[in-house]
């Protein structure tokens, strides 16, 4: 056999390895519900806590990433996004002719207490290398046809009206390009990108008085690659509050999060992953075998609160 036709049948083989699930949307969307019960179902603890953080969106989508390939379906990969989410008293806020305001947190507006928008991205300025509070943006779990947010439930805000389900499964046909959403994105979200504005970090004092803690860094998540994606959940969904991704090709979870390339970062979810599999394929697993195997993990005692 020539070489050239040895290397075309490695070709054909690696390409129908890929596409072991050669899914239509809907197919897709099934597959992927199926597994994220199996994920949800596996991290809960005998009282009915979880052994996972619910907000450690870098564990939790390099875990499912994982499954999945073991599952054979080959074609995920995790990326990076930002967020945005307010709610509808922000909105009135702007709309009132109060110019818009950027927080990290949230804040009390004159007129409209309960005004609210909050940042989680990759904004400019961020020293992702060094920065000892975590994961300094999110990331997600992309698919053929599919975005999975294994960690969505981070962004509800009950007090503020911004209430969201702990994981969402997103149709890639609701991103577009920023020219293409332009008139589904807020102008204040477009504002604050292109002037580059700073987000602030306001305490609230026993006065209700707010006190600037510190200028966060500028947000500028609309690259000419990104695609954006908005989602008024008030209007889709039992759910309230609105939320704006927005894809950050630019962005490398691996070059961003040195904790991504440790070996006993990745060998520990693959550990997982195998034990998912092991359920997907209808082994029965009793709570005593899953306690041993986040045991044998760390993910008992393992502080995953740095990958927010």
């Amino acid at each position: 056999m020539s070489k050239f036709r040895a290397k075309k049948l490695a070709y054909k083989k690696k390409k129908k390895s890929e596409n072991k699930y050669n899914l239509t949307e809907r197919q897709e969307r099934i597959f992927l519900e199926r597994a994220v019960k199996i994920f949800i179902d596996y991290k809960k603890t005998p009282d009915g806590g979880t052994f996972l953080k619910g907000d450690s969106c870098v564990s939790h989508s390099q875990l499912f990433h994982l499954f999945l390939k073991k599952i054979g379906f080959n074609s995920s990969k995790v990326i990076c996004v930002d967020i945005a989410s307010w709610n509808s008293d922000y909105v009135q806020w702007y709309n009132a002719g109060n110019g818009y305001e950027v927080t990290s947190d949230g804040y009390v507006c004159e007129g409209f207490p309960n005004a609210y928008i909050g940042l989680c991205g990759h904004m400019e300025g961020w020293d992702f290398q060094n920065d000892l509070e975590g994961y300094a943006g999110h990331v997600i779990v992309q698919t053929k046809h599919h975005v999975v947010d294994l960690t969505f439930g981070q962004f509800s805000r009950p007090n503020n009206d911004i209430i969201v389900p702990p994981i969402m499964i997103i149709p890639k046909t609701v991103f577009g390009t920023r020219k293409e959403k332009e008139n589904t994105i807020p102008p204040f979200m477009i504002e604050m990108n292109d002037n580059h504005i700073k987000a602030k970090s306001w305490k609230e004092t026993e006065t209700n008085k707010r006190l600037l803690e510190k200028e966060q860094h500028s947000w500028s998540g609309f690259k000419s690659n990104s695609k954006v994606a908005l989602l008024p959940l008030s209007l889709i969904s039992e759910y309230k509050g609105s939320i704006l991704y927005v894809t950050r090709p630019d962005q490398n979870i691996s070059e961003n999060y040195p904790r991504w390339n440790k070996k006993s970062f990745t060998v520990t979810n693959d550990r997982i992953s195998e034990v998912l599999l092991s359920i997907y394929n209808g082994e029965k697993m009793d709570i005593k075998d899953r306690i041993k195997v986040y045991e044998e993990t760390g993910h008992i005692t393992i502080d995953v609160s740095e990958d927010e």
